[in-house]
């Protein structure tokens, strides 16, 4: 399911926040920083909350699906 939501939406800003908060914690503990392994981190903190109140908070579903979805094609360093 891809959820779609505008840059300036409550959504993005908090699934922003929380992908950040998890690359401080990876930053301060002197982990490598990379897609797959800030996915797994934020699949933890997933697996945490539903543990905790049952339930999915749809920003953090939103920022695995984001990392999940790979680089923006369009984004790349095309020389054409």
């Amino acid at each position: 399911m891809k959820i779609d939501v505008a840059p300036n939406d409550n959504l993005y800003d908090e699934a922003c926040r929380l992908t950040g908060m998890c690359c401080l914690m990876m930053a301060r503990d002197g982990e490598e920083i990379n897609r797959t392994q800030l996915t797994v981190e934020l699949m933890r903190l997933l697996g945490t909350c539903i543990g905790q109140v049952g339930q999915c908070p749809p920003p953090l579903l939103f920022a695995i699906e984001e990392l999940n979805a790979g680089p923006d094609a369009d984004a790349g360093d095309d020389e054409s």
